[in-house]
């Protein structure tokens, strides 16, 4: 869907989840790039909108291993601890 055909909550639901996704990486101590940003705001957006089903979730998991991953230098076993 291009930003035009977009309702006017939408978009709003959108530029908020941005500013999210800044605040969460700013959080984490983390500098994603653009792409990675984009991508966490994705996850958040579609949270909003779509509420904690089981395709949203499945998503914030990958981004959260892949965050991890990426940027603190974890791997998926390094959780059992936390």
């Amino acid at each position: 869907m291009n930003n035009l055909n977009q309702s006017r909550e939408v978009l709003i639901v959108r530029q908020s989840q941005m500013e999210r996704a800044i605040q969460y990486s700013t959080l984490l101590g983390i500098k994603p790039t653009p792409q990675d940003l984009l991508m966490i705001s994705d996850v958040f957006t579609d949270f909003i909108l779509n509420g904690k089903d089981k395709e949203v979730m499945d998503r914030a998991r990958k981004m959260d291993t892949y965050i991890s991953e990426q940027y603190l230098g974890r791997r998926e076993g390094d959780f059992e601890n936390d």
